[in-house]
């Protein structure tokens, strides 16, 4: 109301807690509810419904990657009302295992990752709506000819970063896996490796701040799929809500702005 010299006294006049009630018809259902809020108010729902704490989800994606992704959830999760943090691990491995142990979501992951890593995703239920989508390119200085599926690979020295559970359930042949693709593209430029596979923004973000004469990005991409956020089960509520929130966003444009705006900014659209 744009009212100007009211303001708010402290310590609050009352404080007084709330309950729910239920028609006595569904009694049965009281002992229920009771178990269902204690457990919301020890999983810490309660704070983070109420704005006191952020929703925590794992990415071991490097920038720009990382950043379309953070700009894409915090929107959504600004939509309803809550709020959103990301944090960057260092290691794809090792954001699954903190999203699916401590955390409360993983922020990007390929459709089929409980079926490759059904112990490290046995808490993690997957928010339908796509959250961006993976390439995986194969970057060479001429060792690699041509990529026809990962068999092609199979005669070459390969690396990727370390805990990419697509490509280490599928390239074969000799292997380095590695936290950070900046040294990958290292071991490349020194002869090291015969082929990198990294995410295309990623590499070319590299590739842009460095001087690797003769690295090539071989087409077809290896792996082309839609990705995908994974939250804590015990907030599986929140998913028809996060879900149609993407929706929107990708209905009136903010969401293709946000990835759109990362990639300005680093000079790669």
């Amino acid at each position: 109301m744009k009212v100007k010299g009211v303001k708010r006294l402290s310590p609050p006049i009352l404080v007084q807690p709330l309950y729910m009630y239920v028609q006595k018809k569904h009694r049965a259902l009281v002992p229920e509810l009771s178990k269902a809020l204690r457990q919301m108010k020890a999983d810490g729902f309660f704070d983070k419904v109420a704005g006191k704490k952020a929703f925590v989800f794992y990415t071991g994606a490097q920038s720009p990657v990382k950043d379309i992704l953070e700009g894409r959830l915090q929107e959504a999760f600004k939509r309803i009302g809550l709020k959103f943090e990301l944090v960057f691990t260092g290691s794809a491995q090792r954001a699954l295992v903190m999203a699916n142990e401590d955390g409360d979501g993983d922020a990007s992951r390929v459709p089929a990752i409980k079926q490759i890593a059904p112990k490290d995703t046995e808490n993690l239920i997957r928010i339908p709506e796509a959250i961006g989508s993976i390439k995986f390119f194969v970057y060479t200085r001429g060792k690699v000819s041509a990529v026809n599926g990962f068999k092609s690979l199979g005669d070459f020295r390969n690396g990727f970063r370390v805990g990419t559970k697509i490509l280490e359930k599928n390239i074969p042949g000799e292997r380095i896996m590695l936290p950070d693709a900046s040294r990958l593209f290292r071991m490349l430029d020194d002869g090291r490796l015969d082929a990198v596979v990294e995410r295309v923004f990623i590499a070319d973000k590299i590739l842009k701040e460095n001087d690797y004469p003769g690295i090539t990005r071989l087409t077809p991409p290896l792996v082309d799929l839609p990705t995908y956020s994974f939250i804590q089960k015990k907030y599986k509520a929140l998913i028809p809500e996060i879900a149609e929130a993407l929706k929107q966003m990708k209905a009136d444009g903010t969401f293709e702005k946000i990835g759109e705006d990362v990639l300005r900014k680093y000079q790669l659209n």
